[in-house]
């Protein structure tokens, strides 16, 4: 759980839609925490503001998924595209090519997923997303009966996230088989 202050300075507010919370707002210390870590946060009277994941490194040190109790598993992932595979549909009937996910304008910040008929290419832009890829790849597995998810995820910031990238290729039916690989050497 981690507390927050929102100065004068802040040009965002309390509102409780906020999805990021920057560092110099941030009260626990940080150093604690490892990039991609689920945290709560809360306002200063213990109010809960959301569940996301930190990033002890980034000047945005939290991301927020959910404004409410939440588990990140591949569930909370699958609701959340399906709603986007749905809004979709609506907008577009019968596209078989487009982006699925487009981080938070579905609420799932950090997170491109573009579909290509039956192959989804993840893109993660977070060090949350990144250590949320396996549920990721399971939810779009259960939430959009596909066969192949193909992604290859890029991390902008290198010096502030670790790796140049990593490569992750499942298969999925029933169930995602398939690991996600490091590094380009092992595509």
């Amino acid at each position: 759980e981690i507390s927050f202050t929102r100065g004068q300075s802040s040009s965002s507010g309390t509102s409780k839609a906020s999805q990021e919370f920057f560092a110099n707002e941030i009260r626990a210390p940080l150093t604690e925490l490892e990039a991609g870590e689920a945290v709560s946060i809360v306002d200063p009277g213990g109010r809960l503001l959301g569940v996301g994941y930190v990033n002890p490194r980034s000047l945005i040190a939290v991301r927020i998924l959910a404004h409410d109790e939440a588990t990140l598993d591949s569930r909370f992932f699958a609701a959340r595209l399906r709603a986007a595979e749905a809004l979709r549909r609506r907008v577009r009937p019968g596209v078989r090519a487009y982006r699925l996910c487009h981080g938070e304008g579905d609420d799932v910040p950090g997170l491109i997923i573009d579909r290509y008929d039956d192959v989804y290419v993840v893109a993660s832009h977070t060090a949350g997303i990144d250590r949320l890829l396996p549920e990721i790849v399971d939810a779009i597995a259960h939430a959009v009966a596909i066969t192949v998810v193909a992604g290859l995820v890029r991390k902008a910031h290198a010096d502030v996230v670790g790796d140049d990238h990593a490569v992750a290729v499942a298969q999925a039916d029933d169930q995602v088989r398939g690991r996600l690989a490091q590094g380009p050497e092992d595509r």
